[in-house]
């Protein structure tokens, strides 16, 4: 018969693989030839075909935010299909029985049971008269192995044309070197629809849960039935000529024995070498794969900004964006400013009072392929400030209401605008937005219009307990047909009652001050503060409170209702025996008691626990940790704090942090001020303060030769600091603490002793493993010798009395001291070695001066693990528990992870400092252990660190404790592994505020980017409504040229725009204005590794007036 390849034997098993061979072991000779898959591989059944398709159903446009598919999988057939639908049931207590429901998807899956027979081998031996000695022969049987098999679909996404990185979904590489799926981005069980009322054939795709670029998104489902069964041929490929080997090696140890043990042992075969066939078997030449569907993951910026008199930040802000390209209208058309690798931009030297056009695109830069894709351009339009009125309204003396307010410029008049209780409160919608013609102040009544000179009014037509609201708004010149106003309102109450416009102000310590309208007709203020009284926390029983009998020991409750004294425990000595109801105590000690403290006892450990109870006088009362009575709240009231007259209207109050009755700290303070007039009082203002630590006063951020290297300045009494990052923005300082506020973005670890990874010499690893076994199997066959040698010698003395050779006396090589095929590498595989020694996030004073460094590369992370010893390799106890280090620390290069921050970003850093008490021993101490207080803060404190010394094809070690000479003892760390003394957030309590802000933050950006030369401004000419300006030749390793200007020389410049490439050396700005007189000058640019902007010197200024 002829034989057929391997792969069309695989598709041939496909999903129903039935062997025409009976079961039972037959012999094979020793010397038979060693066979390949091909020739002991025979099969027959039907070929799988399938014809799964997605398709995307909803048709979106390029800014996505999920697709959604459906799939057709109506052809997949599998053969010898057993249908197994499941269903799920639930007890039904009312009919008592299990009720049959179906899935919560309302889909059944299908399971198809299938069986693979294939060669099973071993050896047998057999005496040989003739020949005087054991023959060994290799046996054949037959095997059928049983399963079944759910198809599985799963949706891979990758970037466009790549199979090897999915964006959506798992993949590693397999001994053969291909690409398998470990998981997909969503993996759907088959149904079949023929069973099915009610199919689900969707699926959904986030784009937020993938990196922006063109994708292709691609089924795939596993022949399992097929792959198993190749999987097993292999084997059995694999087995045959492993066990043909292991016949040879058995009777060439006959042979050595019968010898007289002359010359080296033979080697004994390892099952691992031979896996020639199997290695070859891959998943990846099993899938049945659906059609390629093409998706592009991209995303429109928001946009936000801050306006000011000569200048526009702005705001950008896309999901996993690298950058932002900015373009500003200048006439009819927009033109690109700028390119940055951060969330802002700030446009400056722009005219006041005027509108400006911004259209921004974000873009992304793939990490893996370093690809660039463009997302959707964004739209706005802002317009620069002019002046601000910053309104004001008063109540006089005489009942009146003063407005004043800030002259306006440009202003041709002032409408003032009143609305009374009697009427709706509405004001204009967009106040300060120029060009918004709308104006639902419609409930207001506009009472005078003033001369653009004026800037107060009095409004004497007003009444008391009424509230009034008024609007000035300054009338600007219309902007072609749109008309312009800047708009401010405020407020009054002409009558009694509580406070209005309260403005509260908070310090960086947490003191809030107060500031509030003079509440009409008051007499003054009174500010009260909210305080708690406590209780003893009596103890009780059944409802009622334990007493405790010096004279008997007895600690007793009185039961009110029967009048009768109950008696629960009974102290003897330093014991504490709960009673029977007889009165006679058991035999169990409940609690151990030291002075009045009752301590829970725990009599298998004789260890005691945790204070349960105090004896105070008669009572027994609850205990603190400390032994301490326990104090519970009793009632809370309000007692004044202080008296303000009726002309204060403000008031600071401070943050205070006290500890209660239980020594608790406690942060918060409650306030309220209410107005009083004679004896009547107006409802209470309630606030709240709370303790805060003050803000960092300066971080910085500088790059270092493998980061961001981060440093601040210390703050007193800090416990320790924790670091945060964000994409660098635009960042507003909070004027009531004099600092930014934390932005607690990502919090940064550190990579301590973070490299360039250094890549594992596989070759020379697999040697040392190779020469390692080699010297293990001279070891062993030195035992041999000897051990042998004692046989002969004790036979020639021919003394029996004496005891003969132990075989463990002579067989003393340790197998742990040499290295095994175990630990040999991959050869068709890439490997990396640890390149940092351990993770750490949490710092201290010492971190503050030296800084930390925020790691930018790839990282491999090995495996460090560390685990509690209890006893030594004899088995005997350990007095004191050690801890045992185990380091592996060789990664596959496909295991490589990238750092959080990414080389071109620009980042901005915060430092928070907190404030608590450092544990000691007894914070850690278990009470019921019986080791000392050693362990506890090593495994708080310490960590496993891999020893960056470590250089070249350094091997794994085997970590056993021990006292023996051939027993490695590496608790301490050794090698690979040491112990590195951290600091983490457990080893402090009673942590109770942080720091609220930092007065400098630090920004930094990780680049090899260089800029490029100056560039040489060669003359700047105007004609008709244009500028051009020429640079006088290219610029080396320029990528661009960015032109900026001014109307004053030592002012702030503006981008006009950027040249198309680093040859064209003219520009054409068409957004000069007739007459007026403007500063040119040039910079050089180039692009780091995000597509950000590196700008060189600027050229000399040029100057010249606009035609």
């Amino acid at each position: 018969m002829r034989k057929r390849s391997i792969k069309q034997k695989a598709f041939a098993v496909a999903l129903a693989a039935v062997f025409a061979i009976s079961p039972g072991f037959t012999t094979v000779t020793a010397n038979a030839a060693s066979e390949t898959m091909e020739e002991v591989s025979e099969a027959t059944g039907a070929v799988t075909g399938s014809r799964i398709s997605i398709k995307d159903s909803v048709a979106q446009g390029q800014i996505t935010e999920q697709w959604t598919f459906n799939y057709n999988n109506d052809s997949l057939k599998p053969d010898a299909k057993k249908k197994e639908t499941v269903h799920y049931r639930y007890w039904d207590w009312v009919n008592g029985k299990y009720t049959k429901v179906d899935d919560p998807d309302d889909t059944y899956e299908e399971t198809y049971n299938f069986k693979v027979t294939y060669p099973e081998y071993t050896y047998v031996s057999k005496w040989n008269d003739e020949k005087g000695k054991n023959e060994y022969f290799l046996a054949e049987g037959k095997e059928t192995y049983y399963d079944t098999w759910t198809p599985e679909l799963s949706i891979m996404i990758f970037d466009s044309g790549d199979r090897t990185k999915p964006d959506g979904g798992w993949m590693n590489k397999d001994k053969a070197g291909k690409y398998v799926i470990s998981s997909g981005y969503k993996d759907i069980r088959y149904s079949d629809p023929k069973n099915n009322s009610n199919p689900k054939y969707e699926f959904n795709i986030n784009s937020d849960d993938l990196n922006p670029g063109k994708k292709d998104v691609v089924g795939y489902i596993l022949d399992y039935p097929a792959f198993k069964a190749a999987s097993l041929m292999a084997e059995a490929a694999d087995e045959k000529a492993f066990y043909q080997a292991y016949v040879n090696y058995e009777n060439e140890v006959v042979d050595w024995y019968k010898n007289g043990s002359k010359g080296d042992r033979p080697e004994e075969p390892y099952r691992d070498d031979y896996t020639q066939n199997m290695d070859k078997v891959s998943e990846a030449d099993y899938y049945i794969t659906t059609n390629v569907v093409n998706i592009e993951v991209a995303m429109a910026a928001s946009i936000s900004t801050a306006v000011k008199t000569t200048s526009v930040d702005l705001s950008l802000h896309a999901s996993g964006a690298t950058g932002y390209e900015i373009y500003r209208k200048a006439g009819k058309k927009y033109i690109k400013i700028a390119t940055v690798s951060s969330a802002k931009y700030t446009d400056k030297g722009l005219t006041s009072n005027t509108t400006y056009s911004y259209k921004v695109r974000p873009y992304y830069v793939n990490r893996h392929t370093g690809k660039t894709s463009y997302g959707k351009y964004t739209t706005t339009e802002v317009t620069t400030t002019g002046s601000a009125l910053r309104l004001k309204a008063t109540v006089t003396s005489k009942n009146k209401v003063k407005l004043t307010w800030k002259k306006v410029a440009g202003a041709t008049k002032y409408q003032i605008y009143k609305v009374d209780t009697g009427s709706m409160p509405t004001i204009v919608e967009n106040t300060g937005n120029w060009n918004d013609d709308s104006n639902s102040f419609s409930a207001s009544k506009l009472i005078k219009t003033l001369k653009k000179s004026k800037k107060s009014y009095t409004d004497k037509d007003v009444l008391s307990n009424r509230s009034y609201s008024y609007m000035v708004r300054a009338v600007l010149p219309k902007n072609g047909k749109k008309n312009r106003y800047i708009d401010d309102w405020a407020g009054v109450n002409i009558e009694f009652g509580s406070l209005q416009n309260v403005k509260i102000v908070k310090d960086a310590s947490g003191n809030k001050t107060v500031k509030w309208d003079s509440v009409y007709g008051a007499s003054g203020y009174i500010v009260e503060k909210r305080v708690t009284h406590y209780k003893v926390d009596k103890a009780s029983y059944n409802g009622y409170d334990l007493k405790y009998n010096a004279s008997t020991g007895n600690i007793y409750y009185v039961d009110e209702d029967d009048n009768e004294t109950i008696n629960v425990y009974k102290v003897i000595g330093d014991k504490v025996y709960e009673l029977r109801s007889d009165g006679t105590p058991y035999e169990y000690v409940t609690f151990k008691k030291s002075g009045n403290v009752l301590y829970e006892y725990y009599s298998e450990e004789d260890a005691v626990g945790s204070p349960e109870y105090v004896i105070s006088g008669t009572d027994i009362c609850y205990a603190n940790e400390d032994g301490s009575v326990h104090y519970t709240e009793d009632y809370k009231e309000w007692e004044q704090y202080k008296k303000l007259g009726k002309s204060t209207t403000s008031i600071k109050l401070p943050a205070t942090k006290t500890t209660d009755k239980n020594n608790n700290i406690i942060t918060e303070t409650e306030y309220r001020i209410k107005a009083y007039k004679g004896s009547t009082y107006g409802e209470p203002y309630e606030v709240e303060t709370e303790v805060t630590c003050g803000v960092v006063t300066k971080v910085t951020a500088t790059k270092a030769a493998n980061g961001i290297k981060v440093t601040w300045s210390k703050v007193k009494g800090a416990s320790y600091y924790l670091v945060y990052r964000v994409p660098t923005d635009i960042f507003i300082k909070n004027n009531d603490i004099s600092a930014y506020d934390n932005n607690y973005g990502s919090q940064v670890y550190e990579y301590v002793g973070a490299k360039t990874p250094v890549k594992v010499d596989v070759a020379a690893w697999n040697k040392t493993v190779d020469d390692s076994i080699a010297a293990y199997k001279k070891a062993l066959d030195a035992d041999e010798k000897a051990y042998k040698a004692a046989e002969e010698a004790w036979e020639k003395a021919g003394d029996y009395s004496k005891p003969y050779p132990e075989y463990e006396d002579y067989f003393k090589t340790n197998r742990y001291e040499y290295l095994n095929r175990d630990d040999k590498l991959e050869e068709n595989k890439e490997y990396y070695y640890q390149n940092y020694s351990y993770t750490r996030g949490v710092y201290t004073d010492a971190d503050a001066t030296a800084g930390i460094i925020d790691y930018c590369g790839d990282i491999y992370s090995g495996r460090i693990s560390r685990s509690r010893v209890y006893y030594d390799n004899n088995g005997k106890e350990l007095k004191t528990p050690v801890f045992q280090y185990t380091a592996y620390p060789v990664v596959e290069a496909e295991d490589v992870s990238k750092s959080e921050i990414k080389s071109g970003v620009s980042y901005t850093y915060y430092v928070v400092a907190y404030m608590g008490t450092h544990k000691t021993m007894a914070d850690y101490k278990d009470k019921n252990s019986k080791y000392d207080d050693s362990y506890y803060t090593e495994y708080n404190e310490y960590v496993s660190a891999y020893n960056m010394s470590v250089t070249g094809p350094q091997l794994p070690v085997k970590y056993f404790y021990g006292t023996g000479k051939n027993s490695y003892s590496y608790r301490d760390g050794v090698k690979y592994a040491t112990k590195a003394k951290v600091v983490k957030e457990s080893n402090f309590k009673d942590v109770y505020g942080s720091t609220v802000g930092c007065k400098t933050v630090g920004t930094a950006t990780f680049t090899e980017t260089k800029a490029a030369g100056k560039p040489t401004l060669k003359s700047v000419k105007a004609s008709k409504g244009k500028v051009t300006i020429k640079i006088k030749k290219k610029v080396k390793n320029a990528s661009y040229y960015k032109i900026y200007r001014s109307t004053k020389k030592k002012g702030a410049y503006t981008s006009v725009g950027v040249t198309t490439s680093a040859s064209k050396l003219s520009f054409t700005d068409k957004s000069a204005k007739k007459g007026k007189k403007y500063y040119y000058k040039v910079v050089s640019v180039v692009k780091n590794e995000a597509g950000g902007e590196v700008e060189s010197k600027a050229s000399s200024i040029k100057s010249v007036k606009a035609k």
